[in-house]
């Protein structure tokens, strides 16, 4: 009886190569366009489409020799290791800005002895005031359109265009008619912040800054317009802090719940306590922040570069376009080793 190290759903199809294929080669053959697009042609359901072997089983693959699948197969894993290197450098920053948070949060720059306040302990120096102390004007509720009055127009910001974990926007991915008076009340400028007002508890609150923008961009109803006050406050550090675990807590703690959803009001909002330094070591906090941030964009570049080139090669070696000895192996070399 044959050894089996696992089972499987029967969701799933499994393939074994002969003595004609390698599995590496098998495997990296899944992954291509001709592959994926012949397995999309083949799917029935509409719920939950799926393929099945009779219809993958029609699928002509080209199949070079032995030692050429060996020589792909290499090529393209020295690619793939190179990709799994940046996503762990990006997962560390993103543990690190995690752990930077905590301390900054609590412990400040300089040093100083703490105290302890309802929000836990700070440096003496700070202060803990509501959230709406340092803001210029109320929290504002975005712009609801139809969706027929989504395509053309105005940039609208939409809560799909940025991450949980804080961005800054500096544009959109979506446009929608909107009259000269809904951009001029709706409209964003560079350093206001954007807060999810109505989401599943684990996303409301996600928080994007705005950047340089080229256009106007507007902002949709389901998140508000932060805008605060430059002679208290920072935008970058509040910006941080509403995504630090100072106020997720407080997201959690003051949302209403409904079934499938939750949501914050204005006054929830400008209720948060949070920790307010002096504005000098708040810019320095910035400055932290921004250098782990500029850290991360670097690996995040790296491995996009080297996920276009895997799946350029991959698009290319699968269809014979090129073959593995026609390739330049020091450029690649190259590449993965800048990454």
């Amino acid at each position: 009886m044959a050894r089996e190290s696992g089972i499987c759903s029967t969701d799933i199809l499994v393939f074994r190569a002969t003595e004609r294929c390698i599995p590496e080669y098998l495997c990296l053959l899944t992954h291509s366009d001709p592959f994926i697009a012949h397995a999309m042609a083949t799917t029935s359901g509409v719920q939950h489409p799926r393929t099945s072997w009779d219809g993958l089983r029609r699928f002509e693959l080209h199949l070079p020799p032995l030692a050429e699948q060996r020589k792909i197969a290499a090529v393209l894993g020295l690619v793939q290791r190179a990709i799994e290197q940046q996503e762990r450098l990006i997962a560390l920053t993103g543990e690190l800005k995690r752990a930077l948070m905590h301390k900054l949060f609590t412990e400040g720059l300089r040093g100083e002895p703490q105290k302890q306040t309802e929000i836990g302990p700070v440096p003496e120096s700070w202060d803990v005031v509501p959230l709406g102390n340092v803001l210029r004007e109320s929290p504002k509720n975005g712009l609801y359109k139809h969706q027929s009055l989504y395509g053309t127009g105005v940039l609208i910001l939409r809560i799909n265009d940025f991450s949980n974990d804080g961005d800054v926007v500096c544009s959109a991915a979506n446009r929608v008619a909107a009259t000269c008076e809904e951009i001029e009340a709706y409209g964003l400028i560079e350093d206001d912040i954007v807060f999810n007002r109505v989401n599943s508890l684990s996303h409301l609150g996600k928080t994007a800054i705005v950047g340089r923008i080229a256009e106007p961009i507007i902002f949709e109803s389901n998140m508000m317009r932060v805008r605060v006050d430059l002679s208290k406050i920072e935008p970058g550090f509040l910006f941080q802090l509403l995504n630090s675990p100072v106020c997720k807590k407080q997201v959690i703690g003051s949302a209403k719940r409904a079934v499938a959803q939750s949501s914050i009001n204005q006054g929830s909002l400008k209720a948060f306590e949070i920790p307010v330094p002096p504005l000098d070591e708040q810019r320095e906090i910035v400055r932290t922040f921004d250098a782990i941030a500029s850290k991360s964009d670097i690996y995040v570049v790296k491995r996009d570069l080297l996920s276009d080139l895997f799946h350029t090669l991959l698009h290319q070696l699968m269809t014979a376009q090129i073959r593995v000895h026609e390739l330049d192996l020091s450029e690649i070399d190259a590449v993965v080793g800048e990454a």
